[in-house]
């Protein structure tokens, strides 16, 4: 019933005493007169009773239409003294729409005219936010649009995305997709490859149809690819794109698995010579096994493209701590590294791995004596391993706080700015004391943990 109405409940007539008619009932003597006229009085009373449930039931249907009428026009006034507050300056535009409650919606209505102006559009609910029910957002007009983002919906049942709506904006630069770049999407965006800045999208089966899109991609800086598939390849010649500067591959498959990784095939088959920020990262449900990346899959990519990395990114990857090492041999510029270990499998962030940043000391991981990465500035952590030990990274972080500049010089490395660690299980309070002493003297540290033991 709604707040405020005037409707009034109505107390029922029909009272029956149910466990001694029962007790009766089943007897031996069975019911009287009194009590059977007593069953008939309580039976008409019940029809009554039904009568006015059936009364009570429609008043409170007329008192919630009255209300949602109400409500509704509230909102379209609302809405239309914004769309005139507005017009013509709405650029940016993020709709989250549920397509069984929308479809045909005024306000909606409203919202579509001024899609000429939209400069960023981005929609998620189920249905594709409700782009199959819905008549004017399937005649948009988009001269100006250069941001389209769809938002992954549990929703969604497996629909493909209502694409045909952006064959006519020409001017897209930044494009996120939850599909693959199958034929149909690549005619729908034909007027954007060599425009687009900013791709995100699936990785399904044709590596070199997808690969033959990349290369007409002229203009592309930053590349997300989500594996969605693993199936036999074939080895392709190696695709140069010398204008991608940031590319971010995620893994979504089970492993182990009997064929080719499509994101193992992919890093083989580029070369990205000015490549600053690269991720690679497994997002799978928690409680499964990480990905596996063959080292040499990296270390011939790293070996290839010759860049000057300035960021790298190794989430849920199940390479080893030598590994890593070697690898971080090829980007002698890198400032920000973030680390996080295998839930399962030999962890990645060990004592000697901590031990090879060091500033001037060196182990069995790094025998050089230069510093592996010179350049950092930038180091976050996240260890999976509940006995961790703390010192050989308080260590390296002492030997990497280099504020004033004859350290600097003198070790042929920059200062560390900034250490983020994410430990599991109890740490020690000397843990916080020991890396606080550099968070008060400049550096940024931050320590997260489930639980602090005092």
């Amino acid at each position: 019933m709604v707040s405020g109405s005037p409707l009034t409940r109505f107390e029922p007539l029909a009272k029956i005493d149910t466990s001694r008619l029962k007790w009766q009932l089943r007897s031996c003597f069975g019911i009287g007169d009194a009590q059977l006229a007593e069953v008939k009085k309580a039976l008409q009373s019940s029809k009554q009773d039904f009568a006015n449930y059936n009364s009570e039931s429609h008043q409170c249907r007329a008192v919630y239409e009255k209300e949602k009428s109400r409500m509704q026009a509230e909102y379209n006034n609302k809405m239309a003294v914004l769309h005139t507050k507005y017009k013509g300056d709405i650029h940016r535009i993020q709709l989250r729409l549920l397509g069984f409650v929308m479809k045909d919606h005024p306000a909606l209505k409203l919202i579509a005219q001024e899609s000429q102006q939209w400069k960023h559009l981005s929609f998620g609910g189920d249905d594709f936010g409700g782009f199959n029910g819905n008549s004017c957002l399937r005649s948009l007009q988009l001269p100006m649009l250069e941001v389209v983002c769809f938002e992954e919906s549990e929703y969604c049942n497996g629909l493909s995305l209502p694409l045909e709506t952006f064959g006519h904006a020409p001017n897209i630069r930044k494009l996120s997709l939850h599909s693959s770049l199958d034929q149909k999407v690549v005619a729908i965006f034909c007027k954007n490859w060599e425009k687009l800045t900013s791709l995100k999208c699936d990785l399904v089966e044709n590596l070199e149809g997808f690969l033959s899109v990349l290369d007409r991609c002229t203009q592309l800086r930053h590349l997300t690819v989500v594996e969605e598939e693993t199936v036999d390849l074939i080895p392709i010649p190696p695709l140069r794109i010398s204008s991608l500067h940031s590319l971010k591959l995620v893994n979504s498959q089970p492993p182990p698995n009997k064929h080719d990784s499509m994101l193992e095939s992919l890093l083989a088959s580029l070369v990205l010579p000015n490549l600053i920020k690269l991720v690679l990262f497994h997002a799978g449900d928690i409680g499964q096994r990480s990905a596996v990346m063959p080292y040499s899959i990296l270390r011939d990519f790293f070996r290839r493209s010759h860049y000057s990395l300035l960021t790298l990114t190794i989430r849920q990857i199940s390479i080893t701590d030598a590994e890593l090492v070697a690898l971080l041999v090829h980007v002698p510029c890198l400032q920000e590294l973030s680390c996080e270990d295998p839930v399962d499998g030999p962890a990645l962030i060990t004592a000697d791995f901590i031990q090879s940043l060091h500033s001037c000391q060196r182990n069995g991981l790094h025998h050089s004596i230069e510093p592996l990465v010179p350049k950092l500035h930038s180091l976050r952590l996240k260890v999976y391993k509940e006995e961790f030990d703390t010192y050989p990274l308080f260590s390296m972080v002492t030997s990497c706080w280099l504020p004033d500049d004859t350290g600097k010089v003198q070790l042929g490395t920059v200062c560390l700015k900034l250490v983020e660690v994410h430990l599991q299980g109890v740490v020690d309070q000397n843990t916080y004391e020991l890396l606080g002493h550099f968070d008060r003297a400049g550096m940024q540290v931050v320590v997260k943990t489930d639980e602090l033991l005092v």
